[in-house]
């Protein structure tokens, strides 16, 4: 009866090990690099990964296409629905860019930024 009581707590121990050991035993899908927006200027000598577009979070225009004003969010243009809209999402200061640049940035055309500012599904 002593032994398996051991044998128990031995296992409970080593599985509490195993577990908050587990990315070092078995891998882990985390990374160690350093996740940086675009344009950022902190060289560390580490590997950088640049998501999405160097405007993410900011809004854009093409005076050109005149398609009204976009918030890139993920790497994809998000088109905000009216200006109330634009002032509800914080009224973040709009960038013209080229039109190369803006043709450049895909659209999400399954989501628009509603009068309350808010991300919303068509």
């Amino acid at each position: 009866m002593k032994n398996k009581k051991l044998l128990i707590g031995g296992l409970l121990v080593a599985g509490a090990v195993a577990f908050m050991f587990r990315d070092k035993i078995f891998g882990g899908t985390t990374t160690t690099a350093n996740q940086l927006p675009a344009g950022a200027n902190t060289d560390t000598g580490a590997a950088q990964i640049v998501n999405g577009s160097p405007y993410e979070g900011q809004v854009i225009r093409n005076l050109s296409f005149d398609q009204g004003w976009y918030k890139v969010i993920n790497g994809q243009k998000v088109v905000f629905l009216s200006p109330i809209g634009w002032q509800a999402a914080g009224a973040i200061p709009v960038q013209d860019v080229s039109a190369e640049e803006f043709k450049a940035i895909p659209s999400n055309t399954r989501q628009y930024i509603n009068d309350y500012g808010q991300v919303t599904n068509w």
